[in-house]
Formats: structure tokens, C-alpha cells, sequence
């Protein structure tokens, strides 16, 4: 082998790489977005059972969120628990920024930032007496 297939070989190793992380990194916003669904579709369940949420359980789903990492500009709003009578409305917003960086080029990464949001509206199904 001469010299001149080495360094083929070498550039079509690292093209093929570069190629390999860019997939990757494509997926990751999906993943990130099911995490995000996953964590607040438990916290949706018990605010339509309950008929909304304690500020003990927005605190609980505030720090499950924020163990996720890289996730920015978190902005909850979910009915308090016993503010609704029967069959008004229960308002679940979950706002949310993941950032992470991408590769752009061979040699240079760029930040992106993508919006995270989880929004649900559903009547009351509690009797309040």
C-alpha cells in the first residue's frame, strides 16, 4: 500500500464519522421531546384524576425537569388543585428550551436550541362538596 491509499482510507474514515455523529445528533432532539412527554403525561394523569395540582406536585415536576439535562427557560402552568368547579376547564402548560450543540462542518459546532412544549386542556372530573 502506498501512501496515497492510507491517506484515502484515513479521510473516508473520518467523512464517514462526521457523517455517523450528524445522525446521531439529528435523533437527539426526539429523544429529548419523549423524555419531556413522558414526565409531564404522568403529571397530566393526576392533575385529570385530582382535578388539578398541589404546589407540592408543580414542585415535583419542576425538579424532574430540571434533572433533564440542558433544558432552559422552564415555564409551568397547571391549574391548582381545587380552583375548578365540575367540568370547567384544567389548563396543563409545560414550556420548556433544549440546548445542545450540533456539528455543523468537520471542525465547527453550532448551538441549537429547540422548543419543548406540553399543553393539555380537560374538563374537570372532580366533585368538589
Amino acid at each position: 500500500m502506498n501512501i496515497f491509499n492510507v491517506a484515502i482510507k484515513i479521510i473516508g474514515t473520518v467523512i464517514v464519522l462526521a457523517i455517523t455523529i450528524y445522525l446521531v445528533e439529528l435523533f437527539i432532539p426526539f429523544g429529548v421531546e419523549r423524555e419531556f412527554a413522558i414526565i409531564n403525561e404522568q403529571y397530566k394523569n393526576i392533575a385529570l384524576e385530582r382535578g388539578g395540582l398541589t404546589k407540592a406536585e408543580k414542585n415535583s415536576l419542576q425538579d424532574e425537569l430540571e434533572k433533564m439535562d440542558n433544558i432552559n427557560n422552564l415555564a409551568i402552568n397547571i391549574t391548582s388543585f381545587s380552583t375548578r368547579r365540575y367540568k370547567e376547564k384544567i389548563t396543563y402548560d409545560v414550556k420548556a428550551t433544549y440546548s445542545y450543540s450540533t456539528l455543523m462542518s468537520l471542525l465547527s459546532r453550532k448551538l441549537r436550541e429547540v422548543p419543548l412544549r406540553y399543553e393539555r386542556k380537560f374538563p374537570n372530573r372532580k366533585i368538589i362538596n
